[in-house]
């Protein structure tokens, strides 16, 4: 693991008479050993020493000559910390004759993570590894498993999600997590059709009276709130003649009133500019009807007459969904 700080801020040692603890020496050494471990003077580790002196104001310097090279000790490991009283002493690990002799100890937790409760400290990064010290405080460490050492162990590299809201702070890389907002008013960006139910799609057009027709293209729908805009081409390859209402059904959502809703285009023998397109209250399909001199619908069998072999079309119409 890289260098880890032993204190958030220089530490300085006193006596057990609290007095503070000018011309001591620190050392270190593996947890619970008495294998010396070096110290670094920063996180970078470029600098190592075997063991520090104690300033006149107890605090550890780097240079034993002077009391100005003050440093907060950094390990790579649990450490067993050691205060020896004399330079000698620190050099033959004369562990008798030691002030202070603490067999384990972790460097410092540097990770947090802020929730809606407050900051808690939920893990510490030892070996490339995030060991949880709160399970409550992150969403889904129940499921933790341990690929470690230690149990209750994940990956520095795992999406940790705080359980109660919040951000990451510290060294936690939290890919994943993205900041969004709701819809703004006033002085922003938002447009106009913000609140629009706005939609667009693909329908299927079918003949519900009898009949085969092939699309020609594909056949669009646009939705802005209650007003739905369809369109399609068809080519028919078999209409019954028969007098059932010619209708065109499929529509992608029913509508909300009987009423002329739109144009046709044709191909054929004849010419019918009498037709018009009409909606059934609350259904999905429209039909034809004509626009004077009678009041009945298109049949098939109308269809047929007028020798219909293609039809382009759209439609505007109100509906409930």
């Amino acid at each position: 693991m890289s260098y880890q700080p032993v204190s958030g801020i220089v530490p300085q040692y006193s006596t057990d008479d609290n007095e503070l603890a000018n011309g001591y020496y620190l050392k270190f050494y593996q947890a619970n050993t008495t294998t010396p471990l070096s110290m670094a003077t920063d996180s970078a580790g470029a600098t190592l020493l075997v063991k520090c002196k104690l300033s006149s104001a107890g605090f550890p310097i780097s240079n034993p000559l002077d009391n100005s090279t003050v440093f907060i000790p950094h390990v790579n490991a649990n450490y067993r910390l050691v205060i020896y009283p004399t330079e000698e002493d620190a050099n033959a690990n004369n562990t008798a004759s030691a002030l202070v002799n603490i067999p384990d100890v972790e460097p410092m937790l540097a990770n947090t993570v802020t929730t809606s409760t407050g900051t808690q400290t939920i893990a510490t990064a030892l070996d490339n590894r995030l060991v949880s010290q709160t399970a409550e405080d992150v969403a889904g460490t129940a499921a933790l498993v341990d690929t470690g050492t230690a149990a209750g162990e994940v990956p520095l590299n795992s999406s940790l999600v705080p359980k109660s809201g919040g951000t990451f702070t510290g060294d936690i890389a939290a890919p994943k997590i993205t900041a969004s907002t709701g819809i703004l008013f006033g002085t922003d960006t938002a447009a106009a059709n913000t609140l629009d139910d706005y939609e667009t799609g693909t329908w299927t057009p079918t003949l519900p009276n009898g009949g085969t027709a092939t699309k020609e293209n594909q056949h669009l729908y646009t939705k802005v709130g209650n007003i739905v805009t369809v369109s399609g081409y068809l080519s028919f390859s078999g209409v019954p003649s028969d007098s059932a209402d010619f209708d065109i059904g499929g529509l992608p959502f029913n509508s909300a009133g009987t009423f002329q809703a739109g144009s046709i285009g044709y191909v054929g023998s004849a010419n019918i500019p009498d037709w018009l397109l009409i909606l059934s209250d609350n259904s999905d399909y429209f039909y034809f009807h004509v626009s004077s001199g009678t009041t009945s619908d298109r049949t098939n069998s109308d269809v047929v007459a007028a020798g219909f072999t293609q039809m382009i079309f759209s439609c505007t119409y109100i509906t409930n969904s």
